[in-house]
């Protein structure tokens, strides 16, 4: 049985004259322990189809179709009330940005205690306090700080609580957004670190939304490469990297900068994103694709599955 189960996730933002569709019939799963690399360029979709799996979409978001089932439960069609028994309990969320994401008139420890005391996880304040500094400590803040407030972290420091915020409440599924952006290589190399080491530990499953595919070489088994609202590839870290089939996630590979062989600027992509509210016929990538031919203008690509878990969604591969 999976940990987490989508199929066929479609989602909607309502605007003045009409709807734009910003995931497209997504699908995926994910097992106990298991960790993800959700990639793609800005607005490819990914930050909502992680949102959407946390009940967190804005108020004009709304699950136009499909299925997100936690175990064998649906939730797609959550009231606010069922979500909110969900988050921290069997999934959490790191959000990008720690600062913006922490209270900044609020202690730190106070924090990470009031989620254990609203979902009843430690059932006095001074057990949740303790249990906080003990988060605190596995993520490498000493317990003198756990009264400071966010202000007074530094951006790694921050990282890691809301990271040991998002572990509050035990969840099986951690979502970490950008995890490590916005802090110095070696802070970034610390928290990669850390979340490894936590999953293992722990047991964790991990689904990192991520545009550095560094952060996904270090961290992941599986990758999900999403374009203009769709996936377009998935497959292991090593199909991906090794055996990439679809021109987007080829091109996002080669615009990776080269620290050793030739070593050099990486190459790009050409163009731009297209808009969702007017997304191109066909193939959403054919306009900007080096191998675009007869059927991408025209025909959307069906998804063939090439290997065991390598999926393309691509005319290369979709005709005999």
């Amino acid at each position: 049985m999976s940990l987490l189960a989508v199929t066929d996730l479609s989602i909607d933002y309502a605007q003045l004259g009409g709807a734009t569709r910003a995931v497209t019939s997504a699908s995926f799963s994910m097992g106990t322990g298991s960790s993800i690399g959700l990639v793609g360029e800005s607005g490819s979709g990914k930050t909502t189809l992680a949102l959407s799996l946390l009940g967190l979409l804005p108020a004009n978001g709304r699950v136009a179709s499909g299925e997100i089932h936690y175990a064998d439960e649906s939730v797609s069609q959550y009231s606010e009330t069922q979500w909110r028994r969900l988050r921290w309990t069997k999934a959490a969320l790191v959000f990008q940005g720690g600062m913006n994401a922490l209270n900044p008139v609020r202690r730190i420890v106070d924090q990470i205690v009031e989620p254990m005391l609203v979902h009843g996880t430690e059932t006095t304040k001074q057990a949740a306090t303790q249990r906080a500094i003990e988060l605190l400590a596995r993520v490498g803040i000493p317990a003198s700080r756990a009264r400071d407030f966010p202000h007074e972290y530094s951006g790694g420091m921050r990282q890691r609580a809301g990271i040991a915020m998002a572990l509050a409440c035990k969840p099986q599924l951690l979502i970490a957004d950008e995890p490590a952006t916005a802090i110095d290589v070696v802070v970034q190399a610390q928290i990669i670190r850390l979340l490894a080491e936590l999953r293992e530990s722990l047991g964790l499953a991990l689904l990192i939304i991520t545009h550095d595919l560094g952060v996904v070489a270090q961290l992941c088994d599986d990758v999900i490469v999403m374009y203009a609202s769709e996936i377009v590839e998935s497959a292991s870290v090593r199909g991906i990297f090794h055996n990439p089939k679809h021109p987007y996630t080829k091109q996002l590979l080669e615009s990776v900068p080269r620290f050793s062989g030739m070593r050099g600027v990486g190459a790009g992509i050409s163009g731009q994103p297209p808009s969702l509210t007017n997304p191109p016929t066909g193939c959403r990538f054919h306009p900007r694709c080096p191998s675009v031919f007869s059927p991408c203008a025209t025909e959307h690509p069906p998804a063939s599955r090439l290997a065991d878990k390598h999926v393309v969604a691509c005319h290369l591969y979709g005709h005999d």
